[in-house]
């Protein structure tokens, strides 16, 4: 290849790379107002995959569902942003996902604290109490890193 060819090549990588850029996750949050979302729910159906969720202080009664969507949530403080399972189901489930939660207390599950499947999964900085069965659950996963 002549100089002049090669120097046309590295021009026009610098051109597409300037002008396209490299994909970039995005963070989006959730709260009881002025955030994007009042649901964690409903931040992890709309953002997309490598994005980050960060969730306010507060308590959230619901079933979060993570199905084939690799992202990062985190809880303002462990103590105080709390994931309420309502005594319904599995507080948290994680499905075909690589998922990492920190900074949640989960509590109040019918079933499990958190249930993992064909998953790559961590959970840091949680506390997980008052399920009906065991806190985690893994099951066909590549790996699992529990609460430190």
């Amino acid at each position: 290849m002549g100089k002049g060819l090669r120097g046309v090549t590295v021009l026009a990588l610098v051109i597409v790379v300037l002008f396209c850029g490299a994909a970039s996750a995005d963070t989006f949050t959730v709260g009881s107002s002025g955030c994007d979302y009042t649901k964690i729910q409903d931040a992890v159906d709309d953002v997309d995959e490598g994005d980050t969720i960060f969730v306010y202080n507060g308590s959230y009664t619901e079933n979060v569902w993570i199905n084939n969507k690799d992202l990062t949530i985190e809880g303002e403080d462990r103590e105080a942003t709390i994931i309420d399972g309502g005594g319904s189901g599995d507080c948290i489930r994680v499905d075909s996902a690589d998922v990492i939660i920190s900074g949640f207390t989960i509590q109040n599950a019918e079933s499990y604290g958190v249930y993992a499947y064909s998953s790559d999964f961590t959970l840091n900085n949680a506390t997980i109490k008052d399920c009906g069965k065991d806190a985690i659950h893994f099951r066909y996963g590549k790996s699992v890193s529990p609460p430190n």
